[in-house]
Order: structure tokens, then sequence, then C-alpha cells
């Protein structure tokens, strides 16, 4: 059996927001209380850092994973795939994906690394609460022997 594995870049983690294009007003989620902040803190480890507000790993996970079946088409058939595709995503407060930037392309074939990131878009993320965006940087590790 095939498989095809993605995996969070938690070093990668750091965040810093982003200026996506207007968002309708009102769409974007209110700011945590200091008790979520807090909340949250508990639940990342020293090396992370995070915007408060913004997307927690576990939902850049669920929406990467639900976008792997997907993924599938980029792999010729025939012809293995192995590497890591490091990209920077920024997405809106409503969790659309505008903008995907490869920052290393694990030496993987031009065309492969073009359908990721043609594909990257379609990831639907939940509402959150930064109205100028979320940036993070995901390495999808691709097998596929």
């Amino acid at each position: 059996m095939h498989t095809l594995l993605l995996a969070l870049s938690l070093p990668a983690y750091a965040l810093d927001p982003v200026r996506p294009a207007a968002t309708p007003a009102g769409t974007c989620l209110p700011p945590p209380t200091e008790d979520e902040a807090w909340d949250l803190a508990d639940e990342l480890d020293d090396t992370a850092v995070i915007d408060v507000g913004g997307l927690r790993p576990a939902q850049i996970q669920a929406g990467m994973d639900d976008l792997a079946p997907r993924l599938l088409a980029c792999i010729p058939a025939g012809r293995p795939v192995v590497g890591t595709l490091t990209v920077a995503l920024a997405v809106d407060c409503t969790g659309r994906v505008l903008e995907v930037q490869v920052l290393d392309d694990g030496e993987l074939r031009a065309d492969v690394v073009r359908c990721v990131q043609d594909l990257l878009p379609q990831a639907v993320f939940p509402h959150h609460a930064l109205p100028d965006g979320f940036r993070f940087d995901y390495a999808l590790q691709l097998w596929y022997p």
C-alpha cells in the first residue's frame, strides 16, 4: 500500500501577521479572553511562538490532513516521489488561504511542486481572530515509493 505522508513542521511554527486582501467586516472571531490565551500557552511547548487568536497547531494539521487525499493527484503514475516541500501559507481570518510561497522545494520534481502549490489554496481552516491574517510555515513530507 502506498501512503502520502504529511507532517507539521513545529520548529518552523514562528508566526507573523500578514496583510491579506480585504476581509469582510464581522467575519473574524473575537479576540481570545485572557483565560483562553493562558490555556493556549499551556498547550504549547517553550519553543513555540504563536499569535494569540490565530490558528492552533491542531487546526493547521487538520486542515492539511483534509487536503492530503487531493495531493495524491500530484504524484506521477509509476514514479516514486520522496522529499520534503516547505511552504509558507497566509490565511485570512475566514480560514481562506490567500498566499502560498515555496520556501524549499526539497529537490522534488518541478511538476510535483507546482501541483502541490496549486492545490494548497484549497485547504480549509477555521476562522480565527487575527484581522491582519495569519502566516505559518509547513513542511510536507511527501513519500510515495
